[in-house]
């Protein structure tokens, strides 16, 4: 089983294949974190009211920093539906 694998030092009762699977949806789950976590962050800053003038008239900083951030949450997303659709495909094979 999985979690027997983190159970203590001695990792000799998971596979290889355990802790690929393992490492595998963790690190999705913190790029999915990671991704939602600037998309409402970029939301917030997006529609926040004030700030540094940037080099455009009308648009602030904090526009600029939160479509920046939308920006990097959608391409982690979009990575872990492409890492999990890959995986996927490549498990049927």
């Amino acid at each position: 089983m999985v979690l027997e694998c983190f159970g203590g030092i001695d990792n000799s009762k998971c596979g290889n294949a355990d802790m690929t699977l393992t490492i595998f949806w963790v690190s999705n789950l913190v790029q999915a974190f990671l991704g939602a976590a600037l998309g409402i962050v970029g939301v917030f800053f997006v529609e926040a009211r004030g700030g540094a003038s940037s080099l455009f008239p009308g648009v602030s900083l904090f526009q600029v920093l939160g479509w920046i951030c939308l920006f990097v949450g959608a391409i982690l997303m979009m990575r872990v539906v492409a890492m999990t659709a890959r995986d996927h495909v490549t498990e049927r094979k």
